[in-house]
């Protein structure tokens, strides 16, 4: 999947290019199907008017050789010939039946009995046709007083037919029968089709089916099956077209004829309507693409002066960003407007925060020079009277010990514990007090050696075999080695002074791996402490056990959240009392 991202300019340009798009297409598509219906509904109407005009006119023509065949066979030549049965007749019916023969197309004309007999034909032609004389009268439904064409047939590829009038008025007498080849050409079909005005597909057919002609030539199937007169007939064409065609009788006949057009012609006028629809898309598509990207790029370009405004805001280059120069009276340049207050707002900002910070500054080195003072009053002026008295309470203690009463022995004795707690308290501010202002000093610090180190610093004057200690593999951290050497100490020794009072004491220091983070933890089994006051631990002078349980200053542990926080990592505690507790640190990965 490509992660492809457009600027704004791009997606706008996009958006309205692609609405421009989609509302063409339905436009387009809505205007070309009702076009394309309406042009249907049109092209089928006229495709039947045209068919019935074709019908018409083939009637008028079949309707005039038809009259032709009729006349002859009401006159009295023929008619003596049949009552006479050719007495001293025949020589005037056969030049009647010659003059019958009106052009090439005329084949022979007969006189046939009731019974269908052929009793005497013209001698214009002497072509005889292989067709049932009784078949085709009776097909074609002569009767008395009748006068039509019959049905077509085929015979060595030419279609013939007959033109059929009954002899003898109320008492049947017998037929004149004018056989007619059905004869045109390319040429005469396409000149009819321009005399029609369409381009079509010109069929005759019997009705029932039996023949059918393009005028040219028999067909070797039926295209289509004639199911109602004048009805549109949709069907596939020889080259795989789709036509339609509508059949109509044509009078004085047993024949459909009828035209069939392609639909592609009907449309053709569609589908340059559609064409135009695509070209005018096309043009209207490129134009809105250059005017969405002129209305883009009156957007954009603003939006450009006010990010880069931003950018430089975020800097602290308030030259740059102060004052955008957007002149506008639309929402862009009500934006501009508040930009350039808040840019204002946040120079003042910023400049009354360099101003607090300097203040500050100078309040906190005024801090540091006071902390100093009063580090350098401790490590001098408390610690040398407080060494005095350590002196004296000692020199009291070996000059007079035993000589004077108990009481006065114990006394000495408190005065002797408290001055080394003192002195250790002293200690442990001024080490809390100098690790404020201590620099972090980063090494590879092999922390597996380290708690070894520390464990057995404060093993060393533990009864053998005490303790049970467990140091797991640790990972290496990269951390100032004095100050995670202190952490260790503090965390460490307090897991072996609360743990002193049980049977068999257990200390473990060990890693546990969360993710990418590496997590470092001391537990032990001893006395642990109440959960609801585990907030007071990591203060200075907080103790969560009283000095008779178990000695200490109440420095350590805040000194030990000090250098986590110096490095940036955490730490937290878990316990339950009398059921030990755990100390858990983290370090973050510097490279």
């Amino acid at each position: 999947m490509f992660n492809i991202r457009f600027s704004i300019r791009q997606r706008l340009t996009l958006l309205i290019c692609t609405l421009l798009a989609a509302a063409i297409a339905v436009y387009g598509f809505v205007n070309y199907y009702s076009l394309k219906r309406t042009t249907l509904a049109f092209a089928t109407e006229r495709l039947q008017s045209l068919t019935s005009q074709v019908s018409a006119t083939f009637g008028v023509s079949e309707q005039f050789i038809i009259n032709t065949v009729k006349t002859a066979a009401a006159s009295t030549v023929i008619k003596d010939y049949l009552q006479l049965r050719g007495k001293d007749t025949s020589t005037a019916v056969v030049p009647l039946l010659n003059k019958l023969h009106r052009d090439s197309t005329w084949v022979v004309a007969e006189v046939l009995d009731t019974s269908f007999k052929v009793l005497i034909h013209s001698t214009a032609s002497d072509t005889a046709l292989p067709v049932n004389n009784r078949l085709a009268v009776m097909q074609a439904g002569a009767g008395p007083d009748s006068a039509l064409a019959g049905k077509m047939y085929s015979i060595n590829n030419v279609v013939y037919f007959p033109l059929i009038a009954a002899v003898g008025g109320d008492s049947l007498r017998g037929f004149v029968v004018c056989w007619v080849r059905l004869k045109s050409n390319p040429q005469a079909v396409a000149q009819f089709s321009k005399l029609v005005g369409v381009s079509a597909q010109f069929y005759m057919g019997n009705m029932d089916g039996s023949l059918w002609t393009d005028l040219i030539n028999p067909l070797p199937g039926a295209p289509f099956t004639v199911k109602q007169e004048n009805a549109l007939i949709k069907y596939t064409g020889d080259s795989g077209r789709a036509m339609v065609a509508v059949m109509q009788k044509v009078p004085h006949t047993n024949w459909y004829v009828g035209l069939g057009v392609a639909v592609q012609s009907m449309l053709q006028g569609v589908t340059t309507v559609l064409q135009w629809i695509i070209i005018a898309g096309v043009v209207l598509i490129l134009l809105g693409i250059a005017a969405a990207w002129l209305m883009s790029r009156s957007i954009t370009k603003p939006l450009g002066k006010l990010t880069r405004a931003a950018a430089a805001l975020t800097v602290n280059n308030y030259a740059s960003a102060v004052n955008v120069d957007i002149t506008r009276n639309d929402e862009l340049g009500s934006l501009a407007g508040a930009f350039n207050a808040m840019a204002m707002e946040v120079f003042r900002m910023h400049k009354d925060l360099e101003d607090a910070v300097k203040q500050r500054t100078r309040q906190l080195e005024l801090a540091n020079s006071d902390l100093k003072a009063f580090s350098y009053s401790v490590s001098h002026d408390l610690r040398a009277p407080l060494r005095a008295m350590q002196g004296f309470a000692a020199a009291l203690k070996e000059d007079y010990g035993g000589k004077i009463d108990a009481d006065a022995d114990r006394m000495i004795e408190k005065i002797v514990a408290n001055a080394e707690a003192m002195s250790h308290l002293i200690d442990d501010l001024l080490a809390f007090s100098h690790l404020g202002t201590a620099p972090v000093s980063r090494e590879n610090v092999n922390m597996q050696q380290l708690a070894t180190l520390v464990t057995g610093e404060l093993l060393q004057d533990a009864p053998a075999g005490k303790y049970a200690m467990h140091i797991q593999q640790l990972p290496p951290v990269y951390a100032d080695g004095a100050m995670l050497k202190q952490v260790l100490t503090n965390l460490i020794g307090n897991a072996v002074k609360y743990s002193a009072k049980k049977e068999h004491p257990v200390i473990e220091v060990g890693c546990e791996e969360e993710g990418e983070k590496t997590i470092y933890y001391v537990k032990d089994n001893g006395a642990g402490f109440n959960m609801t006051y585990a907030d007071k631990l990591f203060g200075v002078f907080q103790r969560l056990h009283s000095q008779q349980e178990f000695a200490g200053t109440g420095v350590g542990l805040a000194l030990v959240r000090r250098i986590i926080d110096k490095h940036g990592g955490e730490i937290w505690a878990e316990a339950a009392e009398g059921q030990g507790a755990a100390f858990y640190f983290t370090l973050p990965y510097i490279n």
